[in-house]
C-alpha cells in the first residue's frame, strides 16, 4: 500500500501520460475508475480504506470543497495504487527490488 489515508488528488480534464504511449497505456488511462467517479478539476483527499470482501477494498474520497463522498472499489490495493499513482503522474517504487543499501 502506497497512498495513505490524507493523499489528495485531483482529477485533470487530460492526463498527461508518461512515456510512449502505447495500446496498454492509452486504455488504462481511459479506463480508470477514478477518472470515471469524481468531478474534474475537484481536489479530493483519501478518507477511508476498507476490505470488501465480496468484491476487493473500498477507498472513499471526500471532496475538499462539498465533503460528498465517494466510494470506489478496487479488485486490490495495488490497483487502488496505479490508479492513484496515473492521476497524480507518479511512479510507485518497487519496494521488493533488490537494494544494496540495506541494512538487515
Amino acid at each position: 500500500m502506497h497512498y495513505i489515508i490524507g493523499t489528495e488528488i485531483t482529477v485533470h480534464d487530460r492526463q498527461p501520460l508518461k512515456g510512449i504511449v502505447t495500446k496498454s497505456t492509452f486504455k488504462r488511462r481511459v479506463s480508470n475508475a477514478i477518472t470515471k467517479q469524481l468531478v474534474v478539476n475537484t481536489p479530493y483527499t483519501l478518507y477511508n480504506i476498507t476490505v470488501n470482501r465480496k468484491s476487493g477494498v473500498d477507498y472513499t474520497f471526500t471532496s475538499r470543497q462539498s465533503r460528498e463522498a465517494v466510494k470506489i472499489t478496487f479488485d486490490s490495493v495495488n490497483a487502488a495504487d496505479s490508479a492513484i499513482a496515473q492521476i497524480k503522474n507518479e511512479d510507485i517504487p518497487d519496494y521488493y527490488a533488490e537494494d544494496n543499501q540495506r541494512s538487515d
